[in-house]
């Protein structure tokens, strides 16, 4: 979810309520107008990651947030909740994303993917983890999501050339300060929603940072102790509705 994108709708929906609100009375409250533009969002964000709990989640607050307009029987807000989680989270171990193919062309600040194979003079198959369990792993392109539940994820790599973190609605802890990056740099996007993610970055290394926070916060901790003589480590980060920690090791 981009934070210019999200914003945007927010002001175009809010210049239009202005304006119909003067016409005619308005049927729906303003807070029930910006609550269906972010969990649209939400909705949206999911299907591009296909993460089956992050839309579930939306479409079950979205019932609650409409649950006085629509002609249902009326359900306890608890029983909606409990049983909006029960199916997420069983949804969630059931379907599962399929791993995806990454080229990357030129170098690590201006950098490109797309989800099918494609001829390119660099190539990498990318490793997905979307269990939400502690453990160490080890390989040049990894990718780990995370939704309704707290792990930690301990990067030894030898050659780390590509890092993927997305957290939904939980705790991730992402140690990568045992990991060795490739010489020539590499690439780390961490994107958290509804949720905490903590990374620890390898003491010897440039850091490069990107950030785009919408409703969120992130915060650094400690300094960067590379050189010019470190590979780089290009870091972007995107929060909505959480926080992200970096701490230098």
């Amino acid at each position: 979810m981009k934070r210019n994108t999200f914003w945007g709708l927010i002001l175009i929906l809010l210049a239009a309520y202005l304006v119909i609100s003067n016409v005619v009375n308005p049927i729906i409250p303003v807070f029930t107008v910006i609550a269906t533009v972010v969990l649209a969002l939400i909705i949206f964000d999911g299907i591009k990651k296909r993460s089956i709990g992050e839309i579930v989640i939306a479409l079950g607050i979205l019932y609650l947030v409409y649950d006085e307009y629509l002609p249902f029987p009326k359900v306890s807000t608890w029983i909606v909740i409990l049983a909006t989680i029960l199916l997420a989270s069983g949804l969630s171990m059931i379907i599962k994303p399929k791993n995806r193919h990454i080229e990357v062309n030129g170098n690590f600040d201006n950098i490109s993917r797309q989800e099918e194979y494609t001829n390119g003079n660099v190539q990498h198959s990318e490793t997905v983890f979307t269990d939400g369990s502690n453990g160490n792993y080890d390989g040049e392109c990894l990718h780990f999501e995370n939704t309704f539940s707290s792990a930690s994820k301990y990067i030894n790599s030898t050659c780390l050339r590509e890092l993927h973190g997305e957290n939904s609605f939980g705790s991730l802890n992402i140690y990568m300060d045992n990991a060795i990056l490739a010489p020539e740099g590499a690439f780390a996007h961490i994107e958290n929603s509804f949720g905490e993610t903590k990374v620890y970055l390898p003491a010897r290394c440039q850091v490069r940072a990107k950030e785009s926070t919408g409703l969120g916060s992130i915060n650094y901790v400690g300094t960067s102790s590379g050189n010019s003589n470190d590979p780089v480590l290009n870091l972007d980060l995107e929060v909505s509705f959480g926080s992200i920690v970096v701490y230098y090791k």
